[in-house]
């Protein structure tokens, strides 16, 4: 009986185990001579009140938790915006089934453009 109900707890402790966080990983440059005052990037269709802030020459890791959309295609969406301004928006990239594609994205926000660079996970 004990052995029964150690093979269950197993089986359960497992079963359990195998759920994930679905995490999209990425590096936030600021290479201009402003503040952004509030960033953030979230997965196209859903909304995030999580904003990070960079000064002039900062680099932030930023984490967008994507474990609870939807298992569909999309792109991401960075909003941000400057101490004096309005708030930016920008789509770039792309995941499948709820997944990112990268292992790593690197934005480097500067006075008149944006750069995305991609590190693609290895399959």
């Amino acid at each position: 009986m004990l052995q029964r109900f150690i093979t269950i707890g197993l089986l359960i402790t497992v079963f359990f185990s195998c759920e994930t966080e679905t995490i999209a990983k990425f590096e936030i440059e600021n290479n201009t001579s402003t503040t952004i005052d509030s960033l953030r990037i979230v997965p196209n269709g859903y909304e995030s009140d999580y904003y990070i802030s960079l000064s002039s020459g900062q680099l932030k890791k930023y984490d967008c938790n994507m474990t609870d959309i939807a298992d569909v295609d999309g792109d991401y969406r960075l909003d941000y915006k400057f101490v004096t301004s309005l708030f930016e928006t920008k789509t770039f990239g792309y995941y499948t089934n709820g997944y990112p594609i990268e292992k790593l994205i690197r934005i480097s926000i500067e006075t008149d453009t944006i750069i995305v660079d991609y590190e693609l996970n290895t399959y």
